[in-house]
């Protein structure tokens, strides 16, 4: 069974758990009743920003109830993720980790886009490919899309 832990931060900037829920499955609705039972656990209180992985029932969900919060991916899965489907990029492209990493550490959004246009310039991916998927959810995940909104790492 999927568990759902809430983490948050306190004043002095320490974590704290503040409730957990064991899940029958993964679907939007799921997610929905959750976010709303938590909701009515901290008196209707909304998060600022939530960090989860990149499920899409989730992100739905999120949007649903928490429209104003801001929706980050967790960089482990990110990282878990860029393992698993950067090596078959870069067998195919063996010049392509430098303009990669570019890309991903770039500060600023007219930076992060150049290079996107380098990168899928030069590599034609694949219109359904993870690394075209990535650059359209890339308000969620890329440091120059998150500047605006602190959160403790």
């Amino acid at each position: 069974m999927p568990f759902a832990p809430f983490v948050g931060v306190k004043h002095h900037h320490q974590s704290i758990h503040f409730a957990g829920a064991r899940l029958e499955n993964e679907k939007q609705y799921t997610f929905e009743w959750l976010f709303q039972t938590f909701l009515k656990c901290m008196f209707d209180k909304h998060p600022l920003a939530i960090i989860t992985d990149q499920d899409k029932a989730i992100g739905n969900a999120i949007k649903t109830v928490f429209p104003k919060a801001r929706h980050h991916f967790c960089s482990w899965h990110i990282k878990k993720h860029q393992i698993e489907h950067l090596g078959p990029l870069t067998a195919r492209y063996s010049d392509i980790e430098e303009p990669y990493k570019r890309w991903v550490k770039s500060n600023i959004v007219e930076e992060f886009e150049t290079y996107w246009e380098i990168l899928s310039g030069k590599y034609q991916f694949d219109s359904g490919s993870w690394i075209t998927e990535m650059h359209k959810q890339r308000r969620y995940w890329a440091k120059a899309f998150l500047k605006d909104c602190f959160l403790l790492a």
